[in-house]
This record gives C-alpha cells, sequence and structure tokens, in this order.
C-alpha cells in the first residue's frame, strides 16, 4: 500500500511542478513540494532513513540499513533528485530560509536521498550564508562528504561556508572548517585566503590576519587586490607601530600606486591605514583624498569618513584648521550623490571634531539638521547634541532631545547615569525630579545605581534654589556605606558646612578614614575650592584647621588651583588660607597614603 502510494504521488507531484515551473508559478511549486515532503509519499523505504524510529525492531532496521536501494527505490529517488535540485534552485533564487530547511531536513533523515550535483549543494549553502546561518551551512557540505558519488565539496563550496562564518566574525569555527580543507586537501586559493584575513581584521585580531598572509605566502598563491586590500587595513590595528609601518610600505609597494588604482575600496583602505599611524601619515591621508578628488572621481562615504577621523586626531594641534576642514568635508559629502551621503559614522566623528575645538553653535546646527530619530537612537551622537545646545543656550530642545533619550527603549546603564549627572548639574534650575524618576527606570530594569548616580543627586540638591540640604542629607544617610565617599561625601560636606556644623565634616571624614576610605583629602580639596569661589573665608580657613588635624596632605596641581583663587581674591583672611596651607605636606599626583605611583602606558582611543 505505501509503496503503491510512493508510485503515484512521485511521478505525480514531478509533472505538477513541471506544469507550474512553465506558467511561472513560484508560489505553486513551494506548496507542491512542501505537500509531498509531509505525505505518504516521502522515502519511507527500507534502508533509506538514517535512523529506525522502531526500538522493537532493531535487529531488523540494522540489518536493513546495511541493504542497498532496490531498483524500484532507485527509481523513485531518481525523482526526488530532480525534485530536490528544483526546490533547492528555487530557494536560493527566492531566498526562502524555510524550503532550504526543509530540505535540509530531508536530507538528514535519508541517506541515501541526494541532489543532482554539487551545484545543487551549492544553493542550498548560498540560502543559509545569506540567512546567517553558517552552522547549516556546514552541515550541508558534511553531507556532502559523506554521500556516496561525485558531488564531493570543492574549493567554491568550502569558500562559501567560510564566507558564512568569516562575515559573522565565528573566526574559531571560520579556523576549523580551514582546518577540514586541508584535511581533505581541498586546495585552498585567494579567496580563500582573503575571507579569513579579511575576517580577522574585521574581528581585531590582526596577527592571526597576518599570520595566514604568511601562510598564503609559503604556498606561492599570489596575493590579488582584495587580499592586499585586507592586509592594508590589518596594518592600522597592529600595536606595533614600526612593524605596521614596515608592513604599509611593503604592501603598497605591492598593490601599486594609489594615485592610478581605479579600486575606490582600495583607496578607502590606504587612508585607514595611513589614519592610524602617527601625524605625518595622518597628513598624508587628506593629501591622498585631495589627490582621488583632482583626478576627477568623487569619493565615497568610506574615505570621506576616514578623512574625518584624521581631522578628529589633528584637531588638538590646529583646532581652527581642522575643524573648518571638517565642516568642508562634510558639506561636500551633502553635495555629491548617495554614494558620498554622510552616514552615523560621519557625524560621531564631525562632533567629535567639532566638539574638541570648541566650536558647539556649529555642532549644534548641524544637529538640528539631524532627524531626531537618528539622535535618539545614536546615543553618541544624542549626547554631544544635547551639550552643545546648553552650551549655545538651547536649554529647552536639550531638555526635550534628553527626555527622548531616557525614555527609549533598551537604554543602557551609562545613558542613564550621565543623564541624571546633567539634569542635576548642566540644567538651570536642576530637574530633581527627573534625576529621581531615572532611578526608578534603572531599578525596574534589574539594576542597582553606583555612587555616580547618587554624587550627581546630591550636586543638584546643592545647586536648587533654594538649596535642598535637608533632602540632601536623606540621600547621603540612605546610601550603602560603600558609596557614602568620594563625591557624595564632597557634597554632604558642604551641605553641613553650609549649616555650621564644621564637626560633622570632621565626624564624617573620620568615618571615612575608619572604613580606610582614600577620598579624604581629594574631598576637603573639593570643598575648599568651593568655598573660596563662593568667598566664604571663615569656613575655608575651618576647613583647612580640618586638613592639618588630619594630617592630609595636597597634590601639586591642587595646591596651585587653591593658590590661583586665593591670587584673584587676595584678601586678609585669603592670605590666611594661604599662610596655612604652607603647613600641609604636598604628595605626587596620583599617590595615596605614601603609596608610590605606577606609571600606565596612555592608550589612544
Amino acid at each position: 500500500m505505501l509503496a503503491a502510494g510512493v508510485d503515484v504521488w512521485l511521478p505525480a507531484a514531478s509533472n505538477v511542478m513541471y506544469a507550474y515551473a512553465k506558467q511561472g508559478d513560484v508560489e505553486a511549486e513551494f506548496e507542491t513540494f512542501q505537500a509531498l515532503a509531509s505525505s505518504t509519499a516521502q522515502v519511507q523505504m527500507v534502508g533509506t532513513q538514517n535512523k529506525s524510529s522502531s526500538k522493537g525492531k532493531k535487529k531488523d532496521a540494522t540489518s536493513a540499513s546495511a541493504s542497498s536501494p532496490t531498483p524500484q527505490q532507485e527509481k523513485h529517488l531518481l525523482l526526488w533528485e530532480r525534485l530536490l535540485s528544483r526546490a533547492m534552485y528555487l530557494s536560493s533564487e527566492h531566498h526562502r530560509l524555510d524550503m532550504a530547511s526543509l530540505i535540509l531536513s530531508l536530507l538528514q533523515r535519508y541517506r541515501y536521498l541526494r541532489a543532482s550535483g554539487p551545484t545543487d549543494y551549492m544553493n542550498l549553502i548560498k540560502v543559509f550564508s545569506q540567512a546567517s546561518r553558517p552552522g547549516d551551512a556546514l552541515q550541508v557540505m558534511v553531507l556532502m562528504n559523506q554521500r556516496k558519488g561525485e558531488a564531493k565539496p570543492s574549493t567554491l563550496h568550502y569558500n562559501a561556508v567560510l564566507h558564512a562564518f568569516t562575515r559573522l566574525e565565528r573566526m574559531a569555527d571560520a579556523e576549523a572548517v580551514f582546518e577540514e580543507m586541508r584535511m581533505r586537501q581541498v586546495s585552498a586559493d585567494a579567496a580563500t585566503f582573503n575571507m579569513l584575513i579579511s575576517g580577522f581584521e574585521r574581528a581585531r585580531q590582526p596577527d592571526r590576519a597576518l599570520a595566514f598572509y604568511e601562510e598564503m605566502t609559503r604556498r606561492g598563491i599570489k596575493a590579488d587586490a582584495y587580499v592586499l586590500n585586507s592586509m592594508i587595513s590589518v596594518t592600522a590595528d597592529l600595536r606595533n607601530r614600526t612593524q605596521a609601518n614596515g608592513l604599509l610600505t611593503r604592501f603598497r609597494t605591492l598593490a601599486g600606486d594609489p594615485e592610478e588604482a581605479s579600486n575606490d575600496i582600495m583607496f578607502g583602505a590606504f587612508m585607514h591605514a595611513l589614519a592610524k599611524a602617527d601625524v605625518k601619515s595622518r597628513r598624508e591621508a587628506l593629501e591622498l583624498l585631495e589627490t582621488f578628488k583632482a583626478s576627477g572621481r568623487t569619493p565615497n562615504t568610506i574615505m570621506y569618513n576616514e578623512a574625518m577621523y584624521v581631522t578628529y586626531r589633528l584637531v588638538r594641534d590646529d583646532p581652527t584648521g581642522m575643524s573648518e576642514r571638517a565642516l568642508r568635508l562634510y558639506h561636500e559629502m551633502l553635495s555629491h550623490g548617495p554614494s558620498s551621503m554622510p552616514n552615523p559614522l560621519t557625524y560621531r566623528r564631525l562632533f567629535k571634531c567639532l566638539k574638541q575645538a570648541c566650536r558647539f553653535q556649529e555642532l549644534a546646527d548641524v544637529a538640528a539638521t539631524l532627524p531626531r530619530e537618528m539622535l535618539v537612537k545614536h546615543d553618541r551622537l544624542g549626547v554631544p547634541a544635547i551639550l552643545a545646545s546648553l552650551r549655545v543656550g538651547q536649554s529647552d530642545r536639550a531638555r526635550d532631545l534628553l527626555g527622548d533619550l531616557v525614555l527609549k527603549p533598551n537604554t543602557s546603564y551609562d545613558t542613564y547615569r550621565w543623564a541624571t549627572f546633567v539634569y542635576c548639574t548642566k540644567l538651570d534650575p536642576p530637574d530633581l525630579a527627573a534625576a529621581e524618576t531615572i532611578l526608578g527606570l534603572v531599578e525596574e530594569q534589574g539594576w542597582k545605581a553606583d555612587r555616580g548616580f547618587y554624587g550627581s543627586l546630591l550636586r543638584g540638591c546643592w545647586a536648587a534654589n533654594p538649596k535642598q540640604i535637608e533632602k540632601a542629607f536623606d540621600v547621603y544617610h540612605n546610601l550603602p556605606p560603600a558609596f557614602q565617599g568620594g563625591d557624595p561625601a564632597a557634597v554632604a560636606a558642604l551641605c553641613h558646612v553650609d549649616r555650621g556644623r564644621l564637626d560633622r565634616v570632621a565626624g564624617l571624614l573620620q568615618e571615612m578614614r575608619d572604613r580606610d576610605d582614600v577620598a579624604g583629602a581629594d574631598i576637603l580639596v573639593t570643598l575648599l575650592e568651593s568655598l573660596l569661589i563662593s568667598e566664604s573665608w571663615k569656613n575655608a580657613l575651618s576647613v583647612v584647621d580640618v586638613i592639618i588635624d588630619f594630617e592630609l596632605s595636597m597634590t601639586r596641581s591642587q595646591r596651585r588651583q587653591i593658590e590661583a583663587l586665593v591670587h584673584g581674591n587676595p584678601k586678609g583672611p585669603a592670605l590666611e588660607v594661604l599662610e596655612r596651607l604652607a603647613l600641609l605636606p604636598v604628595r605626587h599626583e596620583g599617590e595615596v597614603e605614601g603609596v608610590p605611583v605606577v606609571e600606565e602606558d596612555e592608550e589612544e582611543e
């Protein structure tokens, strides 16, 4: 009965799919194949299933699995082969992941089921690769190795699976595929190594990319333009700049003169590598862009973004010149076609450059032209836009944008903390209600607010008009003991001094000393600076006495700051403060309670 069903359904389904193919009705072809795969016409024949579903007939199933298909089953398999080939082609052409998954499940279930040739399996691999399913693409290749016949994976199949893994930066899996390729003695070509090298370049693993390039050279495979392009980009991420500069010179020689190259991507790679090098190379990157434009070609967005990065890196040395150049590049991008239109990375680098040059008005003007959704979606655009709006007096716009940034879905912890700081210390008057709302949102997310949240809230209480001193005390004394140092303690000390409670300040410092909180000296210096700015001389002298009593010390920069404040208003009490400061010892920057300073290398952003 089952065999009769197979004999009827398979030829009928094949004819129906052929008729739909002639009519161009792809959806009907898909529906027919799905119906066939779920009907009794599946290949439920003796000796074709990978695993028996019957536990009671284990012995019979084992003996059956060792047998070969009968002539009648071979006829059925031939029909299935044609149907599968057609379905694989359609799933690739129309990007039907559901069909590709169904085909893969059939191939995994029936060990004699196969497609017509390697091209059909390649169609299936392409579907899974485009759908970011590299594991399924690898399973297709595994089935090809398990099947008998000539449809074995070639270099093209391995390259397609490598591409699926490397585009997702799953480099450990990509290396495993390459090792299997080596084990099965499948020859690798330039495309194979380019995918591995470019994958490691995107994953910021330049040493592994360089290792594969060296292996490629040992094998005698000539590096094409794509490999050289990837290796030029790799040099930008090498920490050893001497090695990076030597490799860049070598790859530039192999690639030829970039001014004569017709590949825009190669130009972008050169600019990227130069932008990450030294100051001289960065200026060369800008000159390279001008050379490209002088040849009559239009730079693309990638090239302009690299130039924007250079202006940001050089703006400290030449604030006016680099900021003007960044604005000029931005307006050039707007004047060109879609291939040069600015993207979020463009605006991020432009904003950095303008912020470093203190050109807040221009930054606010550019931000005003952007869609509000873009500023809210990208924190690194919204944050500088808010700060610039505050600096140029556009507080209403800053407040509205800040509210959208806080209330958007999936707001990060750092954004919540920064918004609390802005609400409490940058707005006039501070918005304490908004800051407390943010603390509630943080708790709803299951996070715990750190010292920074409470430090900002306390500063908002101090800066409010009138000052909310009692609220500040409530906030401070409800803090966990671990948070009662640093900035919160400094604000609490200010509040105590404001109420004439200098004994409370001494008690607060004693509590910090008892729990080995080393921030006491810095807190008192901050407190002293605030009192000198507000010309509260009596309290300032009292704070100096507390510093002397606790045998605390100042850094040289802190002492210079205090002296500058005193010399700015040299009244009698101020000079007395200066005389008493002379009694204090001086400690090195970063030194705490006699612990020597550990010098750290400054890491480039």
